[in-house]
Order: structure tokens, then C-alpha cells, then sequence
């Protein structure tokens, strides 16, 4: 029995030992652990891409896109505690107005850049291209005729920018009653007249940079 109650007493030791150890060990390990601020619960380490809410942008100058970016996590979840940092990789093609996960990006002139969205070591590149300005609105035609109220005619126009044709955003107005005149909508390439009453008019079309181009219409 005495026997029988050392070897216990001995198991216990040994047992008290070991944890003693082990907590010896760990000790340290924990206090690097917290104080290295890159612990697996730490937003930081969390975070294992940077999605944004567009690939690419391609405006005019002077135009503004709002854009958004999260960071996520191995599984696809979004780490909301993760912040977003912003910037410009040209401020000379295009700037970013950050205010958290969204920001506002600003053309500033012609070429290309990114706009990088970042969250600790991981980031995403959204590509720019500014477009150089439109310098010309040309109608297909410069005068043109209804023959009786009611009519309905559709006129082309184009634009033109260093690079070739590019379009942009128009308006277009009459000059008097004798007709109206609107954009199609669904092309927005082509203005549609319609006669109302005897006369004649100039129609105008303006591109909102300041092209703009007319023809006189005939009822």
C-alpha cells in the first residue's frame, strides 16, 4: 500500500512538472505573440486580398467616378476592421479623394495611371485612362427639309479627339417652335427632328465641352 501510494504521489510530480514547463515555455512565446500586434486575430493579419469595386475607368477630364474597396479575408469575408488605404500612382492623370472604403477618383489629364487600394501588405490596382478632349461635333448634315407637319427626321452627328472618334455628352436644342429637337436615347449618337409648325429653325447640338455644330431645318 505504501508503495502503491508513492508511485501516485511520484505520477503527480511528474504531472506538475511537465506543466510547470509548459507554461514556463509559453509564457514568453505569448507576451511576442501580443505585443507583435500580427496575431491571427489582428486585422492586419486577417486580411488576405483587397477587392475594388471597379477594374478600370476611362473618362474626360475633370469627370469624377466613385469607387469602394474591401478587404477579405482566406475565406471571402470582409474584414470590416481592416482600413483602406488610397493613392494615385500619376496625381497628374488622375487624384483620389479617400474617405474610407469609398473614394472619389478625379481626372486631372490626359495618359494613364491607377488609383491603388490598399489594406495592410495587400492591394489591388484599379487601371486609368483619360481621354484627350473632344475638339470637334460634326452633324451628318447642315440642312434639311419636312415636307409636311408631323414629319420625323434622324441626323448622325460625330466627335472627334486626338485619338480618332470618341462621343461624349450632348445636348440638343431648337432654336424656335417650328420643331423639336431631342437626342435618341438609344443611341445618343443621332438627334431626331419633328415638324410642328411652318417655318424654319436652326437645330443645334452641343457637346458639354463646348463643340457644337447646326443645321437649318425647312417645314
Amino acid at each position: 500500500m505504501r508503495l502503491i501510494a508513492r508511485n501516485r504521489a511520484g505520477a503527480k510530480r511528474a504531472q506538475l512538472l511537465v506543466l510547470s514547463v509548459t507554461l514556463g515555455i509559453l509564457a514568453p512565446a505569448l507576451t511576442l505573440w501580443a505585443c507583435s500586434g500580427e496575431s491571427p486575430v489582428t486585422p492586419g493579419a486577417r486580411v488576405a486580398a483587397v477587392l475594388a469595386s471597379r477594374d478600370s475607368i476611362s473618362f474626360d477630364i475633370g469627370d469624377s467616378v466613385p469607387v469602394q474597396a474591401e478587404a477579405k479575408d482566406v475565406m471571402g469575408n470582409t474584414v470590416l476592421e481592416a482600413g483602406i488605404d488610397w493613392r494615385s500612382t500619376d496625381p497628374g492623370v488622375a487624384t483620389v479623394l479617400p474617405n474610407g472604403r469609398l473614394a472619389q477618383v478625379i481626372a486631372a489629364g490626359t495618359g494613364s495611371g491607377g488609383i491603388v487600394a490598399s489594406s495592410g501588405t495587400r492591394s489591388t490596382t484599379i487601371a486609368i485612362t483619360v481621354v484627350p478632349p473632344i475638339t470637334a461635333t460634326t452633324l451628318a448634315a447642315h440642312s434639311d427639309t419636312a415636307w409636311s407637319l408631323g414629319d420625323q427626321l434622324d441626323v448622325a452627328f460625330t466627335s472627334q479627339n486626338a485619338s480618332g472618334p470618341h462621343f461624349g455628352h450632348y445636348t440638343v436644342v431648337s432654336r424656335s417652335n417650328v420643331v423639336a429637337a431631342y437626342l435618341q436615347v438609344l443611341t445618343s449618337h443621332a438627334i431626331t427632328i419633328y415638324a410642328q409648325q411652318v417655318g424654319q429653325t436652326w437645330v443645334v447640338v452641343t457637346e458639354r465641352r463646348g463643340t457644337a455644330d447646326s443645321l437649318l431645318f425647312v417645314v
